[in-house]
């Protein structure tokens, strides 16, 4: 498990995917989070987080989230609280 993470990891620092908040976002998938925190992550896309459905609390202050995007999340995460302020 450990090697697939620092796996995955590796491979997003080389593509340049944003690698903390891919690891962040892969993690929680992972581990079944119900918190977190992608404060200044330099994220727009958040395709991957509408996945994550045992999350109750979400931050993403501080990113340039589109408002389609984030029309999106709270529809694909109804039960959780999404802190969006810029």
């Amino acid at each position: 498990m450990k090697a697939t993470l620092f796996a995955t990891f590796v491979a997003l620092l080389v593509v340049g995917c944003g690698g903390d908040a891919e690891f962040k976002i892969q993690e929680a998938r992972e581990s079944g989070a119900t918190k977190l925190d992608l404060y200044r992550s330099e994220i727009s896309d958040l395709s991957p987080l509408k996945e994550l459905t045992n999350l109750k609390t979400l931050w993403l202050s501080d990113n340039s989230i589109p408002d389609d995007q984030k029309a999106m999340l709270k529809k694909a995460l109804p039960d959780c609280k999404i802190s969006f302020s810029d």
